[in-house]
């Protein structure tokens, strides 16, 4: 059955296959058809087409020839009128696969939306997919005439396929799009970076969008994460040769492992945006590392608060963390504060101080004095009751927050 099947699609036959309808009448065809355009807006191909087959619940549906009587006929596509074709629609609800202008389609005749209270059993044509003439996922289109695919389609000769290999599930775009799920494969570890390490058989996924394309090398492609324009990597037990190891090098502080061969999802691309539109962005984890070229920029409407046993503005010349505790700003301000109204009542003492006979006390200047040495006491006892000045001055020093 299976080799009849394959016989009447490569011989491009109208083979009629009996379905399994208890109804010995429901039989259907599977039959191949050419494409001369498709519905897909209320301009596309025209608005007549439009509003007949069904408006934006239609879109999709194909106009279409019978390839072999296309064949037969030699007709040119000059002659053809839309409004006379035969017309297709997908044949699946959950996914789209939009052939183009001049492509070849497999397509079955099944029960229609009327065919349940229609007394004649009425079908539709349905097509299954696009016939893959050439294994190019940018386009299967086999011409008559002039190459003409589609309003603002071009070909791309550049176009690779993604390398499948054993046991791989791909869905691919005909524009260097794809959604690879594949696996360690130690047979192929010389034409994947992700198969050396971890047991055959490990998932690995890959979300590509913009593959690197090279002129010059006609090999299917393989997700390059340096080169490919953006990427979502999920692995299981592989080893993800990215992490810019070089620049963390140095860093004694924060220095996350090269070989690391755990579960991870890395996202990769020119700019990452994420943007949470009503409630939190959420990480957590055991260390952040965040490696900047230019400038860090943080701007927020509300507070923005660090808190940690702690924290360190900037690294020494070693490498090592700094050593230098920041200032508390309320304690230290109160402390100039006091100093300079103790200094001021004494420059006020000496500003009117004036002479007196040889070896008379200035009575002004000795009251200034003894003021200013009871304020420094009172300053000095207030920091700390023991009157270590040194000891004191400490309680103006963080102990959380260190700098350079």
């Amino acid at each position: 059955m299976t080799q009849t099947i394959r016989n009447n699609i490569t011989s491009a036959t109208s083979s009629k296959i009996v379905g399994s309808s208890p109804n010995p009448n429901s039989n259907f065809t599977i039959k191949t058809g050419k494409v001369i355009d498709v519905l897909m807006d209320d301009r596309t191909p025209n608005s007549t087409l439009f509003s007949r087959d069904g408006a934006w619940a239609g879109v999709g549906t194909v106009y279409y020839v019978d390839y072999p009587s296309l064949k037969e006929s030699n007709e040119t596509k000059a002659n053809i009128d839309l409004l006379t074709l035969s017309k297709a629609v997908p044949l699946f609800p959950d996914k789209k696969y939009i052939p183009l202008k001049e492509e070849l389609i497999l397509i079955v005749s099944l029960p229609s939306k009327d065919s349940q209270t229609s007394t004649s059993n009425e079908n539709q044509d349905y097509y299954i997919s696009i016939i893959n003439l050439y294994n190019n996922n940018n386009h299967n289109s086999q011409p008559a005439e002039e190459l003409n695919l589609g309003r603002v389609f071009e070909e791309n000769s550049f176009m690779r396929y993604i390398l499948p290999f054993e046991g791989d599930t791909i869905f691919e775009s005909r524009f260097g799009s794809s959604l690879h799920f594949s696996s360690t494969t130690k047979w192929n570890q010389s034409e994947n970076w992700w198969s050396n390490v971890g047991d055959n058989g490990s998932p690995i996924t890959f979300l590509t969008n913009g593959y690197y394309l090279d002129p010059n090398d006609f090999r299917p492609h393989v997700e390059n994460l340096k080169k490919d324009s953006s990427l979502l990597v999920l692995s299981s037990t592989q080893l993800i040769p990215y992490l810019p190891k070089s620049k963390f090098s140095t860093n004694l502080i924060f220095n996350p492992a090269s070989n690391y061969t755990n579960s991870q999802a890395m996202l990769i691309a020119d700019r990452i945006t994420i943007s949470a539109k009503k409630d939190e962005i959420l990480l957590y984890g055991n260390q952040l590392g965040a490696l900047i070229d230019t400038s860090i920029y943080l701007e927020s409407k509300g507070d923005i608060t660090l808190k940690a046993p702690i924290i360190n503005l900037g690294l020494d010349l070693k490498g090592q963390p700094p050593v230098e505790p920041v200032l508390l700003g309320n304690t230290t301000s109160e402390l100039i504060i006091d100093l300079l109204k103790s200094l001021q009542n004494l420059s006020k003492n000496l500003s009117t101080a004036v002479c007196t006979m040889p070896g008379t006390p200035l009575i002004s200047v000795n009251e200034g004095g003894y003021k200013t040495l009871v304020d420094i006491n009172n300053i000095i006892t207030k920091y700390n009751s023991d009157k270590s000045i040194l000891s004191g001055l400490d309680k103006l020093k963080s102990n959380t927050t260190y700098t350079i």
